[in-house]
């Protein structure tokens, strides 16, 4: 494989991924009607499961930046999605609103790392 069509890809597989983040982030507010229902969270819960995913951000994103001088890009990066799917599957097992909010953190320090590493990657 030449290096023109390694770089697609490359592409092609960021894409996919940054793709499935944006699943993990925006599928909690298309199912939050249903979890109201199932497990009677209220909206406010519901809002702070949404926050629970971006607290991570604050607190990792800078150390995480640093670590990019330590680790490859393509280790963080797959230790972004590690933490991704981890957290879907504790969410998928969730039964309480304090597994879907530990669910939540996971998944969020996963998309940290993954767009932090994601955009390096691309430019």
């Amino acid at each position: 494989v030449n290096k023109i069509s390694h770089r697609w890809i490359i592409l092609a597989v960021l894409f996919a991924c940054r793709t499935g983040l944006g699943f993990q982030f925006q599928t909690l507010g298309s199912v939050s009607d249903h979890l109201v229902d199932i497990f009677h969270f209220n909206y406010a819960e519901i809002g702070m499961l949404i926050g629970a995913f971006l607290l991570p951000g604050v607190v990792l994103a800078l150390p995480c930046g640093f670590a990019g001088r330590y680790a490859s890009d393509r280790l963080l990066v797959t230790i972004g999605l590690v933490f991704l799917a981890l957290g879907g599957a504790v969410a998928v097992i969730a039964t309480s609103f304090n597994m879907f909010a530990f669910a939540r953190i996971i998944c969020g320090i996963g998309f940290v790392v993954t767009t932090i590493y994601f955009t390096k990657m691309v430019a």
